[in-house]
């Protein structure tokens, strides 16, 4: 049912305006509700009294009707921001929210590109953030450090923007309280420029820039150049920019969120069931369990509840344990180091692993004469002995006889097997 009681288009916007910017995660979403209820009144009083006609070039939209490009990219950003209601489906009711808000993204830049409202530079850099989501959804995932590029090259364009905006309706507002200093129906200004139409009363004609309309086509140009709007025309075009800016980061995100919302089932049987008792979902039992009482084994031999296995006591294995010391034994083997302690020396190990026959001994390790080759070798190593010197002069002969041997010894002389 439509609240607008006879009031005019200008006055719907401003104070859906101003109902969007008193929302806060903190605050309720009345004033969203409200401020959609009078976005889409205006829009279809814009629509019936043809504020901007299909066929109307920039220059020609005077500049009072440029507020109404504005009208899909606030509801965007409302729509994306309201919380589902606690009653009924709560995925259901967010999936409608989400589609709303990228609908009405899609008709605000669909509206802005047919009338040429935003800059060629502006209109790519949007344009392709939110075919970067598109492109995500579908499996072909852009370039990451391109699509990082986009972001701070929009981050950085939305500063200068809000900066020089800020600039300016605060030189605006002095103005007209300079103009009219009787005037207390001045509306106090928002902190955040996107909800600021500039819509003062008792204000000058909005129409009086349009003498001075620049009618260059900015939307041939490859880059964008920000400065301080001079009039109120050139204030809402740079506000049509901001509000661009904005509505491509939340249709990204909103795109994004669409896709885990598909994911969710239709019919959630988890609401409809009752809650399970704890014995039929939990795989694991409490502890605690074993001291319900009843037997510990059934008939066949099958324990029927959980038991802990503690060591015997000192009386037998048959004997029953004192509570006192199955709370000390269970306590030393939970509090008790980190790390395994040794339980033998390396010598008590080596003698086992010698047992086992793990280690393998020479000859000489195991008592046996060695031969007279190896006690010479032995012998050699002794370095500054006589004895060393002995064995070295055996070891230099023996080669030496070798040495001989083999000259005077063909190889396969005597060898039957060898002849041709």
């Amino acid at each position: 049912m439509s609240e607008t009681h006879g009031e005019s288009l200008t006055e719907l916007l401003d104070e859906a305006f101003r109902l969007a910017s008193l929302h806060s995660p903190s605050n309720t979403d009345d004033s969203s509700q409200k401020a959609l209820r009078h976005l889409g009144d205006a829009a279809r009083m814009a629509d019936a009294l043809a504020v901007i006609s299909e066929n109307d070039c920039l220059w020609e939209i005077s500049t009072r009707s440029l507020r109404v490009f504005l009208i899909p990219s606030l509801q965007t950003e409302l729509e994306s921001n309201l919380r589902p209601k606690p009653d009924g489906d709560r995925m259901m009711q967010r999936r409608k929210q989400v589609e709303a808000a990228l609908g009405a993204g899609r008709l605000f830049f669909a509206s802005v590109q047919r009338h040429k409202a935003l800059p060629h530079a502006v209109a790519m850099m949007t344009r392709q953030q939110v075919l970067n989501s598109e492109k995500e959804n579908t499996g072909n995932r852009p370039d990451p450090g391109e699509r990082r590029h986009l972001k701070i090259q929009l981050l950085q364009l939305e500063r200068q923007v809000k900066q020089y905006l800020d600039a300016f309706r605060t030189e605006f507002r002095n103005a007209q309280q300079k103009r009219d200093p009787q005037s207390s129906q001045v509306p106090p200004a928002s902190n955040d420029p996107f909800y600021d139409l500039l819509i003062l009363s008792g204000s000058v004609n909005d129409d009086d820039d349009d003498d001075e309309i620049d009618q260059v086509d900015i939307t041939k140009s490859p880059t964008y150049e920000t400065r301080q709007p001079r009039n109120l025309r050139e204030y809402l075009l740079m506000l049509i920019v901001l509000h661009a800016i904005r509505t491509s980061s939340t249709m990204e995100t909103a795109q994004q969120e669409l896709e885990l919302l598909r994911m969710v089932p239709q019919d959630d049987a988890r609401a409809e069931k009752q809650p399970l008792h704890e014995s039929e979902w939990r795989l694991d039992s409490r502890w605690f369990a074993g001291k319900s009482g009843g037997p510990l084994l059934g008939e066949q031999g099958k324990p029927l509840r959980p038991f802990v296995i503690t060591g015997s006591s000192a009386g037998g294995g048959a004997a029953q344990q004192a509570p006192g010391d199955q709370r000390s034994q269970l306590r030393e083997a939970v509090f008790r180091p980190s790390h395994r302690l040794p339980t033998m020396s390396i010598d008590q190990y080596l003698e086992e692993e010698r047992r086992r026959g793990n280690i393998i001994e020479s000859d000489a390790s195991r008592g046996q004469d060695s031969t007279p080759r190896e006690r010479r070798t032995e012998l050699a190593e002794l370095d500054g002995t006589r004895a060393g010197e002995e064995a070295e002069e055996a070891a230099r002969r023996e080669a030496i006889h070798w040495d001989t041997y083999t000259e005077t010894h063909m190889r396969g002389a005597g060898n039957t097997m060898n002849r041709g």
